[in-house]
């Protein structure tokens, strides 16, 4: 069973090489590890090199490709690459400010080995002792247990639009061959990943439609200095609405409302972050005032 680990670097100098430590360091080794650094400034990139000399016991029988882009193109971007860059047959995402618990590639090894799922979610947590998601006894007919810390998602599709369901990109695997050559839309702003995820999803044939959920923290996402979610803006005229809110305006599918209204809910608590005073908060709400009205429907027809 190969897996394949995507980590897309850009300027996390403090932080990377924990995160390579928390892939090569695992008991079961992963196939491969892609890296695509694009257009890191900070030595970035001379630390992954640092770590593939000083370490050759760690990257032992793993593939290592270092992919450098000539143009900074974004998260979106340097994914595309690595993922037409894969040759084993579960892809793992990694950022390089976040990093896997122990023993997560052995159990995934197991969970996709017994169950056969399409995606493997991961249970994380932001930040040492943070909150933690999805929040198992919150999503009730959503899953059931297979064996300790592993659960079967019953409606994955469903899943995704679970207010305490939750994922992230660090927390997501997939069978290489679901990817189907799907791609990162690069032109969104935000929640590109969840976008991603719900399209591979969507693109499987029904009957392959099936996840798994490991518990028991896999992964823990840090946010860091510069995350999107932290980045303090001047006015709502810096926060641009989901470009999902709009795509899935026209569906009939319930559980593309069920998304959106996910998203939107998500993108308004995160501008709460970006934006700390009052008198900001208020114009923000003015200027989505039609926004906000339309999810307001939204979490009244296709409340959970």
């Amino acid at each position: 069973m190969r897996f394949s680990i995507i980590i897309t670097l850009y300027n996390k100098a403090p932080y990377i090489a924990r995160a390579l430590m928390s892939v090569v360091t695992q008991s079961k080794k992963p196939y491969e590890v892609i890296v695509v650094d694009d257009v890191s400034t900070d030595g970035s990139l001379d630390i992954v090199k640092s770590s593939l000399s000083h370490y050759p016991e760690l990257y032992e029988n793993i593939q290592v490709q270092i992919i450098e882009h000539k143009v900074n193109g974004g998260p979106s971007v340097a994914r595309n690459t690595a993922l037409k860059a894969v040759t084993g047959d579960y892809v793992f995402l990694l950022d390089a400010d976040d990093e896997y618990h122990p023993g997560v590639f052995e159990k995934a090894a197991r969970v996709f080995s017994a169950y056969d799922p399409t995606l493997l979610f991961l249970q994380f947590e932001r930040d040492v002792g943070g909150r933690v998601l999805p929040v198992g006894d919150k999503l009730g007919a959503v899953i059931s247990r297979l064996e300790k810390n592993a659960y079967k998602i019953e409606n994955v599709v469903a899943a995704f639009g679970h207010d305490s369901f939750g994922m992230n990109g660090s927390s997501v695997a997939c069978k290489r061959e679901a990817l189907n050559d799907l791609f990162y839309k690069e032109n969104l702003n935000c929640f590109e990943g969840l976008e991603y995820w719900y399209r591979v999803l969507k693109n499987c044939p029904q009957e392959k439609q099936t996840g798994c959920l490991l518990t028991d923290i896999r992964v823990t996402i840090h946010l860091t200095e510069g995350s999107v979610s932290r980045k303090r803006v001047d006015d709502g005229g810096q926060i641009y609405l989901p470009a999902q809110f709009g795509i899935l305006r026209g569906s009939t599918d319930v559980h593309d409302q069920m998304l959106r209204k996910r998203v939107f809910t998500i993108w308004v608590r995160n501008a709460f972050l970006k934006l700390p005073k009052a008198h900001q908060r208020v114009r923000f709400f003015w200027q989505y005032k039609g926004a906000l009205i339309s999810n307001l429907y939204l979490n009244w027809r296709y409340c959970r």
